[in-house]
């Protein structure tokens, strides 16, 4: 019997705690009055471990999300590619962007002209092209900036050319940070694979050639040089003759002046 009766008490609470505030303690049932049992928990409260995805925050235990994602943890995204829906509620249609149509935003309408062909309502991209709409340059060594025809790519060092797929290569020196080649004494060209002007190739390097035209050139620079000092020279020349001529034609007048004594004392004036 005092088996049963534990049941019996045990089935009233799960009672009590389901529909309504009756207390066991006020329940007379076999003298068992001071029997007390712990109260049900039926889980934790979920909103004490959620997280929020794609930017979403909790407030008073939910989540709220960001626009264009929905959901219990913002999880769903509705419309595709940019798409927004015109109401909170779940029947709202999404407004899609320019180019882009269907009930999510997912069917593509128009491909950039002649870089991509719109197949199966998706763009085709040409080679060298890619994108959403085949608007954005395929930079295998780089960034593509700006939008549009006016994309272009941004190479990274050590790489040329409109899809940055062309490496640059100095044969005889170094690439500087603007992206192009520094060549070593004796070396000239675009990469540095030639010899430099009055320069020949000897055992695989550049030696200068001693020439008759080489030397008149290499006088000819020297002179080049020498001009700008000998302008100097000749116009402090031109003022020290100046200053001295000045000098001497007024040394001049105060010499041929004519002296003059004074009637009351008798000096020169």
């Amino acid at each position: 019997m005092p088996t049963t009766s534990i049941w019996i008490l045990f089935l009233l609470d799960i009672f009590v705690a389901l529909f309504g505030s009756v207390s066991a303690a006020n329940v007379d049932i076999f003298n068992t009055s001071a029997i007390q049992s712990p109260p049900i928990y039926f889980g934790p409260d979920i909103s004490i471990n959620i997280t929020c995805l794609n930017g979403g925050s909790i407030i008073d235990g939910k989540c709220h999300c960001q626009p264009r994602f929905e959901g219990i943890r913002c999880e769903s995204e509705p419309c595709l590619n940019g798409g927004m829906k015109s109401s909170s509620s779940s029947n709202g249609k999404c407004h899609c962007p320019y180019g882009l149509t269907g009930e999510k935003c997912e069917t593509i309408t128009h491909c950039v002209e002649g870089k991509g062909k719109l197949v199966d309502g998706k763009c085709k991209c040409t080679d060298r092209w890619t994108g959403l709409f085949c608007q954005l340059r395929t930079c295998y060594n780089g960034v593509s900036i700006g939008t549009g025809a006016e994309t272009f790519c941004l190479c990274d060092i050590g790489y040329k050319g409109p899809f940055c797929d062309l490496p640059i290569i100095c044969i005889h020196g170094a690439i500087s940070s603007e992206n192009i080649c520094v060549c070593e004494p004796h070396w000239a060209g675009e990469n540095c694979d030639r010899c430099a002007i009055d320069h020949r190739l000897v055992d695989n390097e550049c030696t200068m050639v001693i020439s008759e035209e080489s030397l008149i050139s290499l006088k000819n620079e020297e002179a080049a040089e020498l001009w700008p000092l000998l302008a100097v020279g000749c116009a402090a020349l031109v003022v020290v003759v100046f200053v001295a001529a000045s000098s001497a034609i007024l040394l001049r007048r105060c010499q041929s002046k004519p002296s003059r004594v004074s009637r009351t004392t008798g000096t020169h004036v």
